[in-house]
C-alpha cells in the first residue's frame, strides 16, 4: 500500500541525501509537503565538509538517493 510519509520511520535519524548531484549530512527531523529538512547539516564534498547555518530543507522531488545511517542497539 502506499505511504503517505515514506520518511516517517527515519525521523530523529542521521542520514546522507543526494540531491541533484549534491550530498548533504545531518539529522531528519521532519517531513511535510514533500519537503525533507535537516538540522545539524553539512554540505559533504570530495575534499572536505562544510556547515550549514540552521536547517536545511530539500524538496523530494530533488533527491537522488537518501541513506539512513546505522543504528545501534542497547
Amino acid at each position: 500500500m502506499f505511504d503517505c510519509n515514506p520518511f516517517k520511520h527515519v525521523i530523529g535519524r542521521r542520514v546522507v541525501v543526494s540531491a541533484r548531484n549534491h550530498v548533504w549530512r545531518g539529522t531528519l527531523t521532519a517531513y511535510r509537503d514533500e519537503w525533507i529538512t535537516l538540522t545539524d547539516a553539512e554540505y559533504v564534498d570530495a575534499h572536505s565538509t562544510r556547515s550549514v547555518d540552521g536547517t536545511l530543507m530539500l524538496p523530494e522531488d530533488h533527491i537522488d538517493y537518501l541513506q539512513v545511517g546505522w543504528e545501534t542497539r542497547a
